[in-house]
């Protein structure tokens, strides 16, 4: 840490307090609960929702260990004597890959983003790391520390997936992995005969079952054990085996084998306070996401749901023969994309009731701001003119940056807080389920405007999705998730509680400062803004092609998402300056000349979004009547054959030709003489003539829009 103050401290703490207002995760159906049976050789899932089993996937010999990966479309199963791991498709139910890992592979972990699986080897001790992309093993850890025979147990990765922990039974020892070099850092003493190990959500704890009977507590940042917990009474081994921590953080459960029974420790006192009858010789166990449950594989065919308020069994699940290992994982067909639950669309508006009096109001603004090189929303509020810097898409969610003005320091003044995380807190994956947890960790950078000074802090950030429920806020009630957060920065932590509702965001938010203070938001009411433009239309003329005229009607349309009056820009240019209310037709002059020309529109709802390339229409000016070409007259018994040729017009085209003629001369015009035809062909025959009398003709062109020329002639007598 540098740099670090007392007055630092007390200035950043309720900056986090007032803007930490993001993070959106996802609602799920309950997840399921998957069970290695290593006398039948199957693998049988449970859904926790009915405590059902819902199918039973033959696997071969020996299972032991399993894991699901974060996504639920994965599971991985060890095979003792078969020396694979199996990946499961959970989507068919079927092994779609057999890894093998040598030796005798036993306790299975997944990263926390997917992307690799830990494998133990019991006999080796090592640790298999496979790349679940390619299903191939990039690594082979040895655990070796000199003690024979030494079997690799079980492993954990902590949240953020940097560091695994194995435990080694004969050694008594937990090994340490810097998963990111594959090596092993250091090898913890813990209690006699380690077997089941489990991490805290935060990252701070790990918790050791041994065949010992005790619970060894390490903390994970100084890898020092802190306490060494008994978990039956000593005397006689009653083979505590497996261990697992609720998502609070606040409850560790621990299988005792030959005593039938879970052991209940409180973290907050390290004590044990309750033990649950159970029935058979007990070994895997799994806390379900909401924590609310814990299931138990018990030698005596079954698997107990145990409910955790209560502490009693809640239902029995024939599992099969020989229920061994258990995992629970999310089903995969029920992810969603977390960036529907905090929607950073600009111009939207929340209101809140906060603690029941003061009216707090949220805004998500139009600008984009880059924080770090990645542009953010800023979400702004109103009355504190307090803003944090967030992103919300595909990619996840992430907080990059929080600013307050006008925070008291005592000693210094009236100063203004500006918080930039190094990396961004992670607050959800593009995709998201319940029991999804997310760490980050780094450097609050912070400066303190008006006395242009900077802190480092170091910092820690995380969430778990809990629970969907249902919430009444003054704005109503909503379908919303629940969601736990912790961040700490330089040893103080700011705790909160969020409900999140699909398109809406946050309907109710608690938080508790370091200090043990709270408060508490209720939506009241909510404007969502949106991002879409205007879309129409715009017709010239009524859609003809050509016009003789720059005076010209324009009909336009125009709707938008969000109802309320549109504006509208015309130009005859590639930029637009004047805007005026949306009208359905509108009086217009071309650009003057000739040849094509371009009516541009753009429009404009009630938040500002102007369509970026504009609606266009063209239309052909054509002033220019067309050039004449020649006429030839032949002539024959009481009548003249005419035949022309050689009319062009560069604007519209040629649209119809008309004849005149008159005796004895040529008709000075088309508008002149006695009209004897009309249409598009290029010849006419004269006929009931008489012969000897000379006839004048004019043969005009008269193009698409009404320009006619002033015409080609010729004569000609009607000879017998």
């Amino acid at each position: 840490m540098k740099n670090k103050t007392n007055k630092s401290i007390r200035v950043i703490v309720p900056v986090l307090y007032l803007l930490l207002i993001s993070c959106a995760t996802i609602v799920e159906a309950a997840p399921f609960a998957w069970v290695t049976n290593d006398v039948i050789d199957t693998v049988t899932m449970i859904d926790t929702a009915t405590n059902s089993v819902t199918a039973t996937i033959p696997v071969g010999d020996v299972p032991s260990g399993i894991a699901v990966n974060p996504s639920g479309s994965r599971v991985y199963v060890a095979h003792w004597y078969t020396q694979n791991v199996l990946a499961i498709d959970t989507a068919t139910n079927s092994v779609v890959a057999n890894i093998f890992v040598g030796g005798s592979p036993n306790g299975v972990a997944v990263h926390p983003d997917g992307s690799r699986i830990y494998v133990t080897n019991f006999s080796g001790p090592s640790v298999a790391v496979i790349d679940a992309s390619s299903n191939m093993i990039v690594a082979n850890i040895l655990l070796d520390i000199g003690v024979q025979p030494d079997y690799a147990m079980t492993i954990a990765l902590n949240p953020s997936g940097t560091r695994a922990y194995v435990t080694q039974l004969f050694s008594s020892t937990v090994a340490v992995i810097d998963t990111t070099t594959n090596q092993v850092l250091t090898h913890i003493n813990v209690a006699p005969g380690p077997t089941g190990i489990a991490v805290n959500p935060t990252g701070t704890r790990a918790y050791v079952a041994s065949q010992s009977d005790f619970i060894s507590i390490i903390d994970i940042t100084t890898n020092n054990v802190v306490a060494t917990i008994p978990v039956l009474p000593i005397g006689g081994e009653k083979r505590s085996l497996f261990v697992a921590v609720n998502p609070a953080g606040t409850r560790v459960y621990v299988t005792n084998g030959m005593a039938s029974t879970v052991s209940v420790m409180d973290t907050a006192t390290n004590s044990i306070i309750a033990t649950i009858p159970v029935y058979g010789f007990l070994r895997g166990i799994a806390v379900t996401p909401s924590g609310t449950r814990i299931y138990v594989a018990s030698a005596d065919g079954n698997v107990y749901a145990i409910d955790t308020g209560s502490n009693r069994i809640v239902a029995t699940i024939p599992a099969g023969t020989g229920p061994a290992c258990i995992a629970i994982g999310p089903n995969p067909t029920d992810t969603f994309y977390a960036f529907e639950y905090l929607p950073l669309v600009p111009r939207t508006t929340w209101e809140y009731l906060k603690d029941g009096e003061q009216t707090v109001t949220r805004e998500v603004l139009n600008n984009k701001v880059n924080v770090s090189g990645v542009e953010t929303s800023p979400v702004e509020f109103i009355e504190e003119n307090v803003a944090e810097y967030l992103t919300s898409d595909s990619n996840g969610i992430f907080l990059h940056r929080a600013y307050q003005p006008n925070i008291y320091v005592s000693g210094v003044g009236l100063v203004d807080i500006d918080v930039t995380f190094i990396p961004p807190i992670k607050l959800a994956d593009g995709e998201a389920w319940i029991g999804q947890s997310f760490h980050s960790e780094g450097t609050a950078r912070t400066s303190v405007r008006r006395r242009g000074r900077t802190y480092d802090f170091d910092y820690t950030a995380d969430s778990t999705i809990e629970a969907e429920e249902t919430v009444t806020v003054p704005a109503g009630t909503f379908d919303a998730i629940r969601y736990r957060e912790w961040i700490t920065i330089n040893g103080q932590t700011l705790s909160m509680i969020r409900y999140l509702a699909k398109g809406i965001g946050i309907v109710k938010d608690v938080a508790t400062n370091p200090q043990g203070e709270t408060a508490t938001v209720e939506l009241v009411s909510y404007i969502m803004g949106e991002v879409n433009p205007p879309t129409g239309s715009i017709m010239i003329n009524g859609g003809v092609e050509a016009t003789k005229s720059a005076a010209v009607t324009l009909t336009l349309t125009a709707s938008d998402d969000t109802p309320g009056k549109i504006q509208m820009c015309i130009s005859n240019r590639a930029i637009c300056k004047t805007w005026t209310a949306f009208a359905a037709t509108k009086n217009w002059m071309l650009t003057r000349g000739n040849g094509t020309r371009t009516v541009n529109v753009w429009f404009k709802d009630v938040w500002g979004n102007v369509n970026t390339s504009p609606y266009s229409e063209t239309i052909i000016l054509d002033t220019l009547a067309p050039t004449n070409g020649t006429v030839t007259a032949t002539p024959g018994d009481t009548q003249v054959t005419l035949d022309w040729t050689g009319f062009t017009d560069t604007g519209s085209g040629i649209g119809s030709y008309k004849v005149v003629y008159a005796k004895g001369r040529v008709p000075r015009s088309c508008s002149t003489g006695t009209m004897i035809y009309s249409g598009t062909d290029p010849s006419y025959i004269h006929t009931g003539l008489t012969n000897g009398t000379m006839y004048g003709y004019r043969v005009c062109a008269i193009d698409k829009v009404g320009n006619i020329s002033k015409g080609a002639t010729a004569r000609a007598k009607p000879i017998p």
